[in-house]
């Protein structure tokens, strides 16, 4: 499911977590989170840690202390800001990881001048739930369109 939001402010959220924009000091970390979260191979980390080689990606993680417990990037393009990569930690799954970084993301959208906040995931589902998807609509975000995933025929 894609979901659209306006530069409105968001609703308010609150964690024990510090959230920062992150640099290419936490890049590697940030990418081992992201392959966790996605079950996606560790050879991904290099190819999701470069998204701090392009200055269109912003990349912002949760900390508890020296820890980084969650992570979110947001792509900036005209007016537009695309969020994704939304991740935490098992650990610190429940801890206001995700809507600290979400709120921290829209904000950061709205500095840059961003008129129009994107985001997106799984659609919803009667057996699952709905943790992102509530957070995602909790912050102001509409569903705007299904989109299609294809996979490639089995061999």
């Amino acid at each position: 499911m894609r979901f659209i939001r306006d530069d409105s402010v968001p609703a308010a959220s609150s964690s024990e977590l510090r959230i920062e924009k992150i640099g290419s000091d936490h890049a590697h970390e940030f990418a081992r989170i992201v392959c966790q979260a996605f079950d996606i191979s560790e050879a991904a980390i290099p190819m999701i840690a470069a998204l701090d080689n392009d200055p269109r990606w912003h990349l912002f993680a949760s900390f508890d202390g020296e820890t980084m417990a969650g992570a979110g990037a947001m792509f900036v393009q005209d007016d537009i800001a695309w969020l994704d990569w939304g991740a935490t930690t098992p650990k610190y799954r429940g801890k206001g990881s995700q809507s600290a970084i979400m709120v921290t993301r829209i904000e950061h959208a709205k500095s840059l001048g961003c008129k129009h906040i994107i985001t997106e995931m799984g659609e919803a589902v009667a057996s699952d739930p709905q943790h992102s998807y509530k957070n995602i609509i909790k912050h102001g975000f509409a569903e705007m369109r299904m989109r299609q995933n294809y996979k490639p025929r089995p061999q």
